[in-house]
Protein backbone atom coordinates (compact mmCIF):
# COMPACT_ATOMS: atom_id res chain seq x y z
CA UNK A 1 0.00 0.00 0.00
CA UNK A 2 2.55 2.56 0.59
CA UNK A 3 4.50 4.59 -2.31
CA UNK A 4 7.27 5.88 -0.70
CA UNK A 5 8.50 2.56 1.54
CA UNK A 6 9.07 4.24 4.63
CA UNK A 7 7.24 0.91 6.15
CA UNK A 8 6.47 -2.27 5.04
CA UNK A 9 2.60 -2.84 4.80
CA UNK A 10 1.79 -5.95 3.03
CA UNK A 11 -1.68 -7.18 1.85
CA UNK A 12 -2.61 -9.89 2.74
CA UNK A 13 -5.85 -12.48 2.83
CA UNK A 14 -6.40 -11.78 6.35
CA UNK A 15 -9.26 -8.79 7.42
CA UNK A 16 -7.25 -5.99 8.30
CA UNK A 17 -8.44 -2.93 10.70
CA UNK A 18 -6.95 0.48 10.73
CA UNK A 19 -6.32 1.94 13.96
CA UNK A 20 -6.65 5.30 14.25
CA UNK A 21 -5.13 6.41 17.33
CA UNK A 22 -3.40 4.04 18.44
CA UNK A 23 -3.36 5.35 22.36
CA UNK A 24 -4.51 3.05 25.47
CA UNK A 25 -8.01 2.34 23.30
CA UNK A 26 -6.66 1.53 20.11
CA UNK A 27 -3.68 -0.30 21.48
CA UNK A 28 -5.45 -1.99 24.05
CA UNK A 29 -9.21 -3.78 23.75
CA UNK A 30 -9.72 -2.67 20.84
CA UNK A 31 -6.03 -4.58 18.72
CA UNK A 32 -6.67 -7.35 21.47
CA UNK A 33 -10.44 -8.04 20.43
CA UNK A 34 -9.84 -8.12 16.43
CA UNK A 35 -6.34 -9.37 16.78
CA UNK A 36 -7.97 -12.51 18.63
CA UNK A 37 -10.61 -12.45 15.29
CA UNK A 38 -7.67 -12.92 12.81
CA UNK A 39 -7.67 -8.94 11.61
CA UNK A 40 -4.19 -8.05 10.69
CA UNK A 41 -3.94 -4.64 12.71
CA UNK A 42 -2.42 -1.43 11.50
CA UNK A 43 -1.36 1.36 13.58
CA UNK A 44 -1.50 5.30 13.17
CA UNK A 45 -0.83 7.91 15.25
CA UNK A 46 0.71 11.25 14.63
CA UNK A 47 3.84 10.61 16.29
CA UNK A 48 5.57 8.67 14.14
CA UNK A 49 8.50 8.45 16.19
CA UNK A 50 6.55 6.39 18.68
CA UNK A 51 4.73 4.53 16.20
CA UNK A 52 8.77 3.36 14.71
CA UNK A 53 10.25 2.21 18.18
CA UNK A 54 7.14 0.20 19.04
CA UNK A 55 7.79 -1.73 15.71
CA UNK A 56 11.43 -1.66 16.12
CA UNK A 57 10.65 -3.21 19.83
CA UNK A 58 8.89 -5.73 18.25
CA UNK A 59 5.47 -4.93 19.38
CA UNK A 60 4.23 -4.70 23.19
CA UNK A 61 1.79 -6.68 25.18
CA UNK A 62 -1.79 -6.33 26.73
CA UNK A 63 -1.97 -7.64 30.37
CA UNK A 64 -5.93 -8.78 30.84
CA UNK A 65 -6.31 -7.62 34.34
CA UNK A 66 -9.24 -9.42 36.73
CA UNK A 67 -8.96 -12.69 35.11
CA UNK A 68 -8.04 -15.79 37.09
CA UNK A 69 -4.95 -15.78 36.74
CA UNK A 70 -4.03 -13.20 34.43
CA UNK A 71 -2.78 -12.90 31.19
CA UNK A 72 -0.19 -11.40 28.98
CA UNK A 73 -1.23 -11.08 25.46
CA UNK A 74 1.90 -10.00 22.66
CA UNK A 75 0.26 -7.96 20.09
CA UNK A 76 3.55 -8.28 17.18
CA UNK A 77 1.53 -9.03 14.18
CA UNK A 78 0.90 -5.55 13.12
CA UNK A 79 2.01 -2.64 10.55
CA UNK A 80 2.58 0.74 11.02
CA UNK A 81 1.31 3.97 8.76
CA UNK A 82 3.97 6.83 9.33
CA UNK A 83 2.10 9.49 7.21
CA UNK A 84 -1.13 10.89 6.08
CA UNK A 85 -0.55 9.27 2.35
CA UNK A 86 0.16 5.70 4.24
CA UNK A 87 -3.10 6.10 6.32
CA UNK A 88 -5.53 7.01 3.12
CA UNK A 89 -3.99 4.12 1.25
CA UNK A 90 -4.88 2.03 4.16
CA UNK A 91 -8.38 3.15 4.55
CA UNK A 92 -9.01 3.28 1.06
CA UNK A 93 -8.33 -0.36 0.81
CA UNK A 94 -9.03 -1.89 4.45
CA UNK A 95 -11.91 -3.96 6.00
CA UNK A 96 -12.59 -1.92 8.83
CA UNK A 97 -11.34 1.27 10.80
CA UNK A 98 -11.51 1.97 14.86
CA UNK A 99 -11.45 5.62 15.58
CA UNK A 100 -10.13 5.77 18.96
CA UNK A 101 -9.47 9.90 19.15
CA UNK A 102 -11.60 12.72 21.18
CA UNK A 103 -13.31 15.25 19.71
CA UNK A 104 -10.42 17.94 19.59
CA UNK A 105 -9.21 15.56 16.81
CA UNK A 106 -12.17 15.12 15.12
CA UNK A 107 -11.33 17.91 12.11
CA UNK A 108 -7.98 16.73 11.40
CA UNK A 109 -9.64 12.83 11.50
CA UNK A 110 -12.52 13.86 9.14
CA UNK A 111 -10.71 15.43 6.66
CA UNK A 112 -9.32 11.68 6.21
CA UNK A 113 -11.91 9.58 6.34
CA UNK A 114 -14.00 11.64 4.24
CA UNK A 115 -10.52 11.47 1.38
CA UNK A 116 -10.82 8.06 1.50
CA UNK A 117 -14.21 7.70 1.38
CA UNK A 118 -14.17 9.64 -1.42
CA UNK A 119 -11.62 7.01 -3.04
CA UNK A 120 -13.37 4.13 -1.91
CA UNK A 121 -15.95 1.90 -4.32
CA UNK A 122 -17.56 0.33 -0.74
CA UNK A 123 -18.54 1.71 2.26
CA UNK A 124 -16.19 2.22 5.33
CA UNK A 125 -17.25 1.15 8.72
CA UNK A 126 -15.78 2.94 11.25
CA UNK A 127 -16.21 2.43 14.54
CA UNK A 128 -15.88 5.45 16.85
CA UNK A 129 -14.41 4.22 20.61
CA UNK A 130 -14.17 7.91 21.92
CA UNK A 131 -17.24 7.05 24.70
CA UNK A 132 -18.57 10.71 23.46
CA UNK A 133 -22.19 11.11 23.38
CA UNK A 134 -23.40 12.14 19.55
CA UNK A 135 -19.69 11.73 18.81
CA UNK A 136 -20.74 9.69 15.85
CA UNK A 137 -23.16 13.23 14.61
CA UNK A 138 -20.18 15.19 15.66
CA UNK A 139 -17.59 13.06 12.93
CA UNK A 140 -19.85 12.77 10.33
CA UNK A 141 -21.19 16.57 10.23
CA UNK A 142 -17.13 17.52 10.18
CA UNK A 143 -16.47 14.95 7.25
CA UNK A 144 -19.15 16.81 5.13
CA UNK A 145 -17.49 20.14 5.97
CA UNK A 146 -14.20 18.69 4.80
CA UNK A 147 -15.96 17.86 1.52
CA UNK A 148 -16.39 20.08 -1.41
CA UNK A 149 -20.57 20.40 -1.97
CA UNK A 150 -20.69 18.90 -5.21
CA UNK A 151 -18.41 15.67 -3.14
CA UNK A 152 -20.78 15.50 -0.20
CA UNK A 153 -23.58 12.44 -0.84
CA UNK A 154 -21.17 10.40 -2.93
CA UNK A 155 -18.46 10.22 0.07
CA UNK A 156 -20.48 10.35 2.76
CA UNK A 157 -22.92 7.97 1.54
CA UNK A 158 -19.41 5.47 2.03
CA UNK A 159 -19.19 6.91 5.73
CA UNK A 160 -20.69 4.41 8.21
CA UNK A 161 -19.45 5.83 11.62
CA UNK A 162 -20.60 3.50 14.05
CA UNK A 163 -21.53 4.77 17.73
CA UNK A 164 -19.56 2.60 20.03
CA UNK A 165 -19.07 2.05 24.20
CA UNK A 166 -15.70 0.83 25.41
CA UNK A 167 -16.13 -1.20 28.64
CA UNK A 168 -12.90 -2.26 29.42
CA UNK A 169 -9.73 -0.01 31.84
CA UNK A 170 -6.82 1.06 29.35
CA UNK A 171 -4.03 2.55 31.17
CA UNK A 172 -0.14 1.60 30.95
CA UNK A 173 1.10 -1.41 32.68
CA UNK A 174 2.80 -0.69 35.30
CA UNK A 175 6.37 -2.04 35.49
CA UNK A 176 6.07 -2.93 31.50
CA UNK A 177 7.06 -1.69 28.56
CA UNK A 178 6.62 1.80 27.07
CA UNK A 179 3.77 0.48 24.93
CA UNK A 180 2.52 -2.51 26.89
CA UNK A 181 -1.17 -1.48 28.49
CA UNK A 182 -3.40 -2.77 30.99
CA UNK A 183 -6.93 -4.20 29.93
CA UNK A 184 -10.20 -5.81 31.43
CA UNK A 185 -10.12 -9.62 31.49
CA UNK A 186 -13.67 -9.21 30.52
CA UNK A 187 -13.49 -5.93 28.49
CA UNK A 188 -16.05 -5.80 25.53
CA UNK A 189 -17.26 -3.47 22.77
CA UNK A 190 -20.81 -2.64 22.26
CA UNK A 191 -21.79 -1.34 18.74
CA UNK A 192 -24.92 0.18 17.15
CA UNK A 193 -26.40 -2.84 15.13
CA UNK A 194 -28.72 -0.66 12.16
CA UNK A 195 -24.83 1.55 11.74
CA UNK A 196 -22.59 -1.02 9.77
CA UNK A 197 -22.93 -1.21 6.08
CA UNK A 198 -23.81 -4.85 5.79
CA UNK A 199 -23.23 -7.54 8.28
CA UNK A 200 -21.58 -6.80 11.73
CA UNK A 201 -18.06 -8.23 11.91
CA UNK A 202 -17.83 -11.60 13.62
CA UNK A 203 -15.49 -10.70 16.59
CA UNK A 204 -15.76 -12.01 20.07
CA UNK A 205 -15.95 -9.24 21.96
CA UNK A 206 -17.94 -6.97 20.00
CA UNK A 207 -21.27 -6.82 20.64
CA UNK A 208 -24.17 -5.00 18.55
CA UNK A 209 -26.84 -3.32 20.42
CA UNK A 210 -29.43 -0.89 19.69
CA UNK A 211 -29.39 2.58 21.27
CA UNK A 212 -26.37 3.11 22.15
CA UNK A 213 -26.51 6.83 22.39
CA UNK A 214 -28.60 5.91 26.15
CA UNK A 215 -26.30 3.41 26.78
CA UNK A 216 -23.48 5.90 26.53
CA UNK A 217 -24.93 8.04 28.62
CA UNK A 218 -25.36 5.79 31.45
CA UNK A 219 -22.06 4.52 30.95
CA UNK A 220 -20.71 8.36 31.22
CA UNK A 221 -23.23 9.17 34.59
CA UNK A 222 -22.98 6.20 36.06
CA UNK A 223 -19.80 4.33 35.86
CA UNK A 224 -17.04 6.98 34.61
CA UNK A 225 -18.99 9.36 37.16
CA UNK A 226 -18.23 7.12 40.21
CA UNK A 227 -14.61 6.21 39.17
CA UNK A 228 -14.01 10.11 38.65
CA UNK A 229 -15.31 10.87 41.82
CA UNK A 230 -13.39 8.15 43.48
CA UNK A 231 -10.43 9.94 42.35
CA UNK A 232 -11.00 13.10 43.29
CA UNK A 233 -12.03 12.07 46.81
CA UNK A 234 -8.98 9.88 46.96
CA UNK A 235 -6.55 12.85 45.47
CA UNK A 236 -8.08 14.44 48.93
CA UNK A 237 -6.88 12.15 50.75
CA UNK A 238 -3.53 11.53 49.48
CA UNK A 239 -3.98 7.85 47.81
CA UNK A 240 -2.11 7.32 44.63
CA UNK A 241 -4.49 4.61 43.45
CA UNK A 242 -7.90 3.55 42.86
CA UNK A 243 -7.58 0.58 44.87
CA UNK A 244 -6.64 2.75 47.78
CA UNK A 245 -10.14 4.61 46.95
CA UNK A 246 -12.02 2.03 46.58
CA UNK A 247 -10.86 0.31 50.31
CA UNK A 248 -11.86 3.22 51.77
CA UNK A 249 -15.66 2.63 53.17
CA UNK A 250 -16.27 6.33 54.14
CA UNK A 251 -15.34 7.31 50.18
CA UNK A 252 -16.94 4.53 49.05
CA UNK A 253 -20.41 5.56 50.83
CA UNK A 254 -20.26 9.10 49.17
CA UNK A 255 -19.40 7.42 45.39
CA UNK A 256 -22.33 5.30 45.78
CA UNK A 257 -24.58 8.47 47.03
CA UNK A 258 -23.29 10.59 43.22
CA UNK A 259 -24.53 7.21 41.80
CA UNK A 260 -27.35 6.87 43.37
CA UNK A 261 -28.73 10.43 42.44
CA UNK A 262 -27.24 10.30 38.63
CA UNK A 263 -29.01 6.60 38.44
CA UNK A 264 -32.68 8.31 39.60
CA UNK A 265 -32.51 11.13 37.25
CA UNK A 266 -31.16 8.35 33.97
CA UNK A 267 -34.09 6.28 34.72
CA UNK A 268 -36.27 9.29 34.21
CA UNK A 269 -35.14 10.34 31.16
CA UNK A 270 -34.20 7.18 29.36
CA UNK A 271 -35.69 3.56 29.24
CA UNK A 272 -33.52 0.65 30.26
CA UNK A 273 -34.55 -3.39 29.98
CA UNK A 274 -34.90 -3.80 34.09
CA UNK A 275 -33.35 -6.97 34.31
CA UNK A 276 -30.36 -5.71 31.66
CA UNK A 277 -30.36 -2.50 33.90
CA UNK A 278 -29.86 -4.11 36.99
CA UNK A 279 -27.32 -6.76 35.31
CA UNK A 280 -25.12 -3.65 33.63
CA UNK A 281 -25.63 -2.05 37.38
CA UNK A 282 -24.08 -4.68 39.53
CA UNK A 283 -21.09 -5.33 37.10
CA UNK A 284 -20.33 -1.59 37.48
CA UNK A 285 -20.62 -1.95 41.26
CA UNK A 286 -18.96 -4.96 41.20
CA UNK A 287 -15.68 -2.85 39.98
CA UNK A 288 -15.65 -1.21 43.39
CA UNK A 289 -14.98 -4.47 45.26
CA UNK A 290 -12.31 -4.92 42.23
CA UNK A 291 -10.48 -2.30 41.09
CA UNK A 292 -7.64 -2.17 38.89
CA UNK A 293 -3.78 -0.92 39.57
CA UNK A 294 -4.72 2.70 38.17
CA UNK A 295 -3.24 5.39 38.94
CA UNK A 296 -5.27 8.25 40.23
CA UNK A 297 -3.09 11.01 38.74
CA UNK A 298 -4.14 9.27 35.30
CA UNK A 299 -7.97 9.16 35.70
CA UNK A 300 -8.01 12.86 36.99
CA UNK A 301 -6.09 13.74 33.51
CA UNK A 302 -7.67 16.21 30.71
CA UNK A 303 -10.25 17.92 33.47
CA UNK A 304 -11.42 20.16 31.09
CA UNK A 305 -12.84 17.90 28.76
CA UNK A 306 -14.49 16.08 31.76
CA UNK A 307 -15.79 18.93 33.00
CA UNK A 308 -18.15 19.88 29.72
CA UNK A 309 -21.54 20.11 30.29
CA UNK A 310 -22.44 16.40 28.18
CA UNK A 311 -19.74 14.50 30.14
CA UNK A 312 -19.65 12.67 33.42
CA UNK A 313 -19.51 15.62 35.73
CA UNK A 314 -22.27 18.03 34.99
CA UNK A 315 -24.49 15.78 32.35
CA UNK A 316 -25.66 14.09 35.46
CA UNK A 317 -25.98 16.55 37.64
CA UNK A 318 -28.04 18.51 34.93
CA UNK A 319 -30.23 16.28 34.07
CA UNK A 320 -31.16 16.01 37.81
CA UNK A 321 -31.64 19.48 37.94
CA UNK A 322 -33.59 19.71 34.78
CA UNK A 323 -36.36 16.47 36.61
CA UNK A 324 -36.24 18.32 39.86
CA UNK A 325 -34.39 15.69 41.57
CA UNK A 326 -31.44 16.24 44.24
CA UNK A 327 -27.78 16.06 43.09
CA UNK A 328 -26.29 17.53 45.64
CA UNK A 329 -23.07 15.08 45.20
CA UNK A 330 -22.89 15.77 42.46
CA UNK A 331 -22.30 19.10 42.78
CA UNK A 332 -19.91 18.35 45.57
CA UNK A 333 -17.60 16.17 42.39
CA UNK A 334 -18.17 18.96 40.25
CA UNK A 335 -16.93 21.30 42.99
CA UNK A 336 -13.48 19.24 43.81
CA UNK A 337 -13.32 18.85 39.98
CA UNK A 338 -13.11 22.60 39.83
CA UNK A 339 -10.67 23.08 43.06
CA UNK A 340 -8.07 20.98 41.36
CA UNK A 341 -8.09 22.00 37.79
CA UNK A 342 -7.77 25.97 39.76
CA UNK A 343 -4.64 24.55 41.43
CA UNK A 344 -3.19 23.03 37.93
CA UNK A 345 -4.32 26.51 35.78
CA UNK A 346 -3.58 29.49 38.10
CA UNK A 347 -5.35 32.03 35.85
CA UNK A 348 -8.32 29.67 36.40
CA UNK A 349 -7.94 29.63 39.93
CA UNK A 350 -7.86 32.87 40.28
CA UNK A 351 -10.91 33.64 38.65
CA UNK A 352 -12.66 30.59 40.83
CA UNK A 353 -12.11 32.94 43.39
CA UNK A 354 -12.97 36.15 42.48
CA UNK A 355 -15.63 35.50 40.05
CA UNK A 356 -17.40 31.72 40.47
CA UNK A 357 -20.45 32.00 39.09
CA UNK A 358 -18.58 33.34 35.74
CA UNK A 359 -15.96 30.54 35.90
CA UNK A 360 -17.94 27.62 36.35
CA UNK A 361 -19.88 28.58 33.54
CA UNK A 362 -17.17 29.44 31.51
CA UNK A 363 -15.34 25.65 32.60
CA UNK A 364 -18.51 23.83 32.44
CA UNK A 365 -20.21 25.83 29.24
CA UNK A 366 -23.31 26.71 31.35
CA UNK A 367 -25.31 29.86 30.39
CA UNK A 368 -26.91 31.83 32.87
CA UNK A 369 -29.61 32.35 30.69
CA UNK A 370 -30.43 28.14 30.99
CA UNK A 371 -32.93 28.37 34.26
CA UNK A 372 -31.84 24.73 35.12
CA UNK A 373 -27.98 25.92 34.20
CA UNK A 374 -27.85 28.72 36.06
CA UNK A 375 -29.52 26.48 39.22
CA UNK A 376 -26.83 24.34 38.69
CA UNK A 377 -24.43 27.09 38.39
CA UNK A 378 -25.46 28.16 42.28
CA UNK A 379 -25.41 24.65 43.22
CA UNK A 380 -21.88 24.49 42.60
CA UNK A 381 -20.68 27.73 43.55
CA UNK A 382 -22.86 26.84 47.09
CA UNK A 383 -20.44 23.79 47.38
CA UNK A 384 -17.25 25.48 46.11
CA UNK A 385 -17.67 28.20 49.32
CA UNK A 386 -18.76 25.40 51.80
CA UNK A 387 -15.14 23.62 51.02
CA UNK A 388 -13.70 26.78 51.33
CA UNK A 389 -15.07 27.56 54.93
CA UNK A 390 -14.46 23.92 56.12
CA UNK A 391 -10.67 24.58 55.44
Amino acid sequence: MRRDGLTAVTRTARPALVVYGAGNIGRGIVSLLFSRAGYRLLFYRRDRTALLDMQARGGYAVRLQGGAPEESVPIVDFGVLTDREALLDALTDCDLAACCLYPAAFAQAAETLAEACRRRAVPLNVLLCCNEPEGAELLRRAAEQALPPEERSGALSRLRVIPSIVYSAGFPSPDGGPYDVTVSANGYIEAERGAFSGSVPQVPGLRPVDGVNARLCRKLYLGNLFHTYAALLGAERGYETMAQCYADPALRRLVEEAFSQSEDALLSAWSFDPEEHLRWRTMMLDKMDHPSGDRIERVLRDLPRKLRREDRLIGPALLCVRQGLPCGRLADAAALALERLGREQPDFGRALREGPAAAVGTACGLSAGDAAQQTLIEQIVRRLRQRRSEC
